[in-house]
């Protein structure tokens, strides 16, 4: 039996012979190290009926059963097949590797990158949010969007972005932490500044007027680097 940890399942033996007496046993590789099946052998397992011909098993992790028949004289045991169950994992998912990041419209090349384990296989599905709840990531922007590596593209326009990756697999899924983006609007340049004489002479007056953009910061540089302020 193939099963997801956490369910229960049973596995049942017959016998021909009236008033048998039924001990289960448990093995973590099949052929050694058989013994009575103990609540969390392996861990997370839990039993019931382990005296009776049909053993309730809350999984834990793969393992491998088998019943002891004994008849009523006690003389006689004869030994099931090996009932085997195979116990597959959710996923779970680490923080993706950029928690937070800024960048500028038009330069933004950024790759987020989270790991996942549990049974495969494995999906991978990236999902955006700007305000407004999340969905699948679609567009020219992105790549990577059905893997556990997400770039984001040039092509992304300015705003603040919230990334997640859902994983998931036959048991269930796992959401990752989110990761934010900033990406603010590239300032435009200020119109050319004109002297107030030409030739220009010391004291010199220029002009120049700009537009204001929040938190841009405007400096002026001649041929020889920045100018003093003042």
């Amino acid at each position: 039996q193939t099963i997801c940890a956490g369910a229960v399942t049973t596995i049942s033996v017959s016998s021909s012979a009236a008033s048998n007496t039924y001990t289960w046993q448990a093995s973590a590789n099949g052929s050694t190290g058989w013994s009575a099946v103990t609540s969390n052998t392996p861990v997370g397992a839990s039993y019931s009926g382990q005296g009776t011909a049909t053993l309730s098993v809350t999984a834990g992790s793969t393992y491998y059963y088998q019943c002891l028949v004994t008849d009523v004289t006690g003389s006689c045991t004869a030994t099931s097949s090996t009932s085997t169950l195979v116990v597959n994992t959710a996923p779970s998912v680490t923080t993706p590797t950029i928690s937070s990041a800024t960048s500028c419209e038009g330069s933004t090349n950024i790759t987020i990158k989270i790991n996942a384990s549990g049974s495969t296989p494995l999906s991978y599905q990236w999902q955006v949010s700007t305000g407004s709840g999340y969905s699948n990531v679609s567009g020219a922007a992105y790549s990577g969007g059905t893997t556990n590596t997400l770039t984001i593209g040039n092509s992304i326009t300015a705003g603040t972005y919230s990334f997640q990756c859902i994983v998931t697999n036959a048991c269930g899924s796992a959401t990752s932490a989110v990761s934010s983006h900033t990406v603010v609007v590239l300032p435009t340049a200020p119109p050319t500044p004109t002297a107030s004489s030409n030739p220009a002479c010391a004291p010199l007056i220029l002009n120049a007027m700009t537009s204001t953009v929040t938190g841009v910061t405007w400096y002026w540089e001649g041929v020889n680097g920045p100018a003093p302020a003042g």
